[in-house]
């Protein structure tokens, strides 16, 4: 699945259990995390239901006990694990056995940069989970991003200077400039 894909996924509700986030696109990943975290936890929660965690220090059992973690309040749990490429064998086993059956109030994002779906660990939560690939977005993708962002933020921008700002500012692979594109775009628009 790509990112589009995913947002449309989110909006509908659709909110699965476990992700795989790939790809080069590390902006459009923090977008992704942002708005699945607005659409499972509420602010008054966050502390309690949201872990950021580092795929190197992690252990099995630790993993598994804040998957099976009751939310506090309304909402479920996410927990993201960045660099999951570096998670140890054991913890990659307890996942795979934790898809058999994943908790319906969890969500577990699995992050990496780059994965091989060859591998018996992506493979299976690309066909027990979800895997979604993040690519730079291009021309019609790129200004569709732009509009709904905007939108989002109650901010307005002409065609023709949306057209002229994406041709200046460009979206070059392996560059971060969506989220400049972006932040140009909150700064000086209202």
């Amino acid at each position: 699945m790509r990112y589009q894909d995913f947002i449309r996924e989110i909006n509908a509700g659709r909110i699965g259990p476990v992700y795989l986030f790939s790809g080069e696109e590390e902006y459009l990943k923090e977008d992704a995390l942002r708005r699945i975290k607005e659409a499972l936890i509420k602010s008054a929660f966050l502390q309690f239901n949201y872990d950021l965690l580092s795929g190197k220090e992690i252990s099995g059992t630790e993993l598994l006990n804040k998957l099976l973690t009751l939310p506090v309040g309304e909402g479920k749990r996410l927990i993201v694990i960045r660099d999951a490429q570096k998670l140890n064998p054991f913890a990659k086993e307890r996942i795979i056995e934790y898809l058999e059956s994943p908790s319906r109030t969890s969500c577990l994002i699995l992050w990496a940069p780059k994965v091989d779906l060859r591998k018996k660990f992506y493979a299976t939560i690309e066909k027990q989970g979800e895997s979604v690939t993040f690519y730079p977005l291009r021309n019609r993708e790129l200004s569709l991003w732009v509009r709904d962002h905007l939108f989002r933020g109650k901010k307005r921008i002409s065609v023709n200077a949306l057209n002229l700002l994406i041709e200046r500012v460009g979206n070059n692979p392996g560059e971060d400039t969506q989220g400049l594109l972006f932040s140009l775009l909150s700064y000086s628009i209202s």
